[in-house]
């Protein structure tokens, strides 16, 4: 019986891989929207969950809705220094398990249009990237944490004047690991950060039952310590509030 349901679950996962194809975006068409099918090599736009994508014409401006899913790539033959992505109009999401490799991206919108979510387990680096408006970026945590973002050199948040973006925090399965102090969850790694006109996030909020007691403009990274509201601590297990009644009490 064990044999057989190896062999089976060996045949759908050959089936899925096999399904997975490859779009590459060349600009070939008219403008640089993600949506004109003529700035793809065949007019083969990607499907989300299905299609890895890889830029090569020129920077592909984001203005449909697009979901890279586990296994699957987003990478660049541009230069590392070329702008390689605008976000203008539409969602992106990041899956869990997916890979993004980008040089420059930009992000041009405003909070009425894209958004953008990062999902715990994606593998996100680009060389550097410009918020150049207001968005709402999200992560989403599993039971350990969120996935960072790594910018090799500088992230630029220049909201021009609008408050910066606003950061969303999907707590829902993460598991507390300091019930007294909160825990710290990394944003962004970067190289270096530029804050034009003092702007940094708009707003920074989590999942009701948690508070983002701090956050963190570091120089190589940005933090956030996020702790459960009293209400949510008799939630989360017998241990951790044994644990915040002893370290309570030793005071």
């Amino acid at each position: 019986m064990k044999k057989i349901l190896i062999g089976i679950v060996g045949i759908v996962a050959l089936a899925a891989t096999a399904n997975a194809g490859l779009a590459t975006f060349n600009n070939g068409g008219i403008g640089s929207n993600w949506s004109n099918s003529t700035n793809w090599l065949g007019q083969a736009q990607p499907a989300s969950d299905t299609d890895s994508v890889s830029i090569t014409g020129a920077a592909a401006v984001m203005d449909e809705a697009f979901r890279l899913g586990s296994g699957l790539t987003l990478t660049s033959t541009l230069g590392g220094t070329a702008i390689q992505m605008r976000l203008s109009t539409s969602d992106l999401t990041l899956g869990k398990g997916s890979t993004t490799t980008l040089g420059n991206v930009v992000i041009l919108n405003n909070s009425a249009q894209g958004d953008i979510t990062f999902e715990a387990g994606a593998n996100i680096s680009m060389n550097k990237l410009i918020i150049d408006n207001v968005l709402t970026t999200k992560w989403i945590a599993d039971a350990n944490g969120v996935s960072a973002v790594n910018i090799a050199d500088k992230l630029d948040l220049n909201s021009k004047g609008l408050g910066g973006p606003v950061v969303e925090l999907d707590l829902a399965h993460y598991v507390l690991q300091d019930a007294v102090n909160g825990d710290t969850l990394t944003l962004y790694n970067y190289g270096s950060l530029i804050l034009k006109g003092a702007e940094t996030f708009k707003s920074v909020t989590a999942t009701p039952g948690w508070t983002v007691s701090n956050v963190d403009y570091g120089t190589s990274a940005i933090s956030v310590t996020v702790i459960p509201e009293p209400t949510t601590i008799g939630m989360l297990g017998l241990a951790s509030v044994v644990l915040l009644a002893a370290r309570r009490f030793r005071r």
